[in-house]
């Protein structure tokens, strides 16, 4: 909330002091907002890194942030070595949002938590998620394929609980 600029009163500390948006400046907050909008590891609650695979299913229908595409139109994460060798340009061509996050995972957690907001004219939406979970990559599915998932870290279950939150905002947001 205070990266997203909320308004008003936000929370209080426990001593009473009320916080505000305003603990941050404009300027941290635009700031913290780029460096999450340039995630490339969207392998949780959107999965646009596998964008036409089946598997995993798809999540939060995102943009990916062009700074970690190829020519080829696939997502490479250099500083970790890792290619998800899928082609996510016609995931971006349906994409109805942008997805400001970060994740992480262990053996036994996961988490995602990020800024959703709608591109123009699809939809409206604009909302704050976050999961924390105790599934992590120790728990993956059971009949996930043998090859071409390697780099699926999460229950396929993650990206379609984040598939179902982006439509349910998006028809509150009507």
């Amino acid at each position: 909330m205070l990266v997203n600029g909320g308004v008003g009163t936000l929370w209080k500390t426990p001593g009473g002091t009320t916080v505000t948006a305003d603990v941050l400046s404009g300027a941290s907050r635009e700031f913290f907002r780029s460096r999450l909008a340039e995630q490339g590891m969207n392998v949780t609650l959107s999965t646009t890194n596998w964008c036409g695979a089946g598997y995993p299913a798809p999540g939060i229908p995102q943009l990916t942030p062009s700074r970690w595409l190829g020519a080829d139109g696939t997502v490479t994460i250099p500083g970790q070595g890792i290619s998800y060798g899928r082609d996510v340009r016609p995931c971006d061509q349906k994409a109805e949002v942008t997805y400001a996050h970060k994740n992480g995972w262990v053996n036994n957690s996961g988490a995602d938590a990020g800024i959703v907001k709608a591109l123009p004219g699809k939809g409206g939406r604009t909302y704050i998620v976050a999961m924390f979970s105790n599934l992590g990559y120790q728990y993956v599915d059971s009949n996930r394929p043998a090859a071409g998932a390697e780099n699926v870290w999460f229950t396929v279950r993650l990206a379609k609980l984040g598939k179902v939150i982006d439509e349910y905002e998006k028809r509150r947001s009507g």
